[in-house]
């Protein structure tokens, strides 16, 4: 899957980056605020608050990779799959979930292990496109 891919390949070069000390600790906290917002609003089960909190979290991996051309990539993708994102975080089940994913890919590129990083973010696509399909 093309979205797997690139995320995985957008938190793989962010972990590299962090690897090299190329990461500011302010991005980091940056990704760490990211997954409470995502958090919060699953917990307040608002769908699109959920949904605007993930795509924020989504984009700032993105941005962490430090390559334009992935990004607009990126870009590309989630415009097409928002309404696909609401929907999948309405479901309670799905949406329980994704916090300890998220922390898992933020964890991974704070330690600055590309190849964890990367695996944690591929796992978690994947199983949104399952959540969106069930």
């Amino acid at each position: 899957m093309l979205r797997a891919d690139l995320e995985a390949l957008a938190a793989e070069l962010a972990a590299e980056r962090q690897a090299r000390g190329q990461l500011a600790p302010a991005r980091i906290d940056e990704l760490d605020r990211a997954v409470e917002k995502v958090e919060a609003a699953v917990e307040a089960r608002d769908p699109r608050a959920s949904a605007q909190a993930n795509l924020a979290l989504h984009r700032a991996i993105g941005a962490a990779a430090g390559n334009p051309f992935l990004e607009d990539a990126l870009h590309r993708v989630w415009d097409r799959i928002a309404v696909t994102t609401v929907a999948n975080l309405d479901d309670p089940h799905w949406a329980a979930t994704i916090g300890d994913q998220h922390r898992a890919i933020v964890a991974e590129i704070r330690a600055g292990n590309p190849q964890a990083a990367r695996q944690a973010a591929k796992s978690h696509i994947e199983a949104a496109r399952r959540a969106s399909m069930s």
